[in-house]
């Protein structure tokens, strides 16, 4: 799990790590594509208010599809994650340690 969280740190254009919610299981890396970090935005900042008016849960979820789509199947997740700067559910993109080697599991989807 470790190796799959630095590689999402280094990642360009910004992706960042969720917490995982209180009664939520599974080992998926939770985390969402922002941009904060690759244009200078503040974590404080409400991406969904002007000047900004981003709506990135929708951003995401449209994420996780193309990239399934490319991939020919359920290659990316989505579930919820805990925003670390404001404890706000939000959209997260799943990732499973390993996936691509086995079948998708109880990882891809929030039980």
């Amino acid at each position: 799990v470790e190796g799959v969280v630095e590689q999402l740190r280094g990642c360009s254009p910004a992706l960042e790590l969720l917490q995982t919610p209180p009664g939520i299981t599974g080992n998926a890396v939770r985390f969402r594509l922002t941009g904060r970090s690759h244009f200078g935005i503040p974590a404080d900042v409400d991406l969904s208010e002007p000047p900004f008016v981003i709506d990135v849960d929708a951003m995401n979820l449209e994420l996780a599809r193309s990239v399934n789509v490319v991939q020919g199947g359920i290659f990316l997740g989505t579930g919820i994650g805990l925003d670390v700067s404001t404890d706000r559910a939000v959209v997260a993109l799943l990732w499973a340690p390993g996936a691509g080697l086995a079948q998708p599991g109880p990882a891809f989807a929030d039980s």
